[in-house]
C-alpha cells in the first residue's frame, strides 16, 4: 500500500506543477503583450511624425524654401562681421598698447638723459 501513497503524491505534484507552469505562462504572456502595446503605441507615433514631416517638406514652396536659405546666409555673414569686427577691435587695442609703450621708454630715456646732464 505505501507504493500507492507514492503514487498519489507524485502526480499531486506532477498536476501542482502544470499549474504553476502555466500561470508562469500566463503572466509571461500577459507581459508581452504589454510590452507589444507599448511598442506599437510607439511606432504609431513615430509614423505619425515621419507621414506630418514629409506633408510638411512636400507642401512647402520654393519662395519658402529660398527664404530660409537668404536667413541662413544673412545670419552667416553677421557673425563673420562680428568676429571682425572683435578680430579688428583687439588688433587697435594692442597697437594702442604698443604706442602708450613707445612713448613711456621715450620719456624715460629723456628723464635719464636729463639727469646725466
Amino acid at each position: 500500500m505505501k507504493p500507492r501513497k507514492a503514487t498519489k503524491f507524485r502526480k499531486q505534484t506532477a498536476i501542482l506543477r502544470r499549474i504553476q507552469e502555466a500561470r508562469a505562462k500566463t503572466e509571461l504572456i500577459e507581459l508581452f503583450q504589454k510590452e507589444l502595446e507599448e511598442i506599437a503605441i510607439h511606432q504609431l507615433n513615430w509614423l505619425h511624425q515621419a507621414q506630418q514631416f514629409r506633408n510638411l517638406k512636400d507642401n512647402l514652396k520654393d519662395n519658402e524654401i529660398e527664404e530660409k536659405k537668404k536667413k541662413k546666409k544673412k545670419k552667416e555673414k553677421k557673425k563673420k562681421k562680428k568676429k571682425k569686427k572683435k578680430k579688428t577691435k583687439e588688433k587697435e587695442k594692442k597697437k594702442k598698447q604698443k604706442k602708450k609703450e613707445k612713448k613711456e621708454k621715450k620719456k624715460t630715456k629723456e628723464k635719464e638723459k636729463k639727469k646725466k646732464k
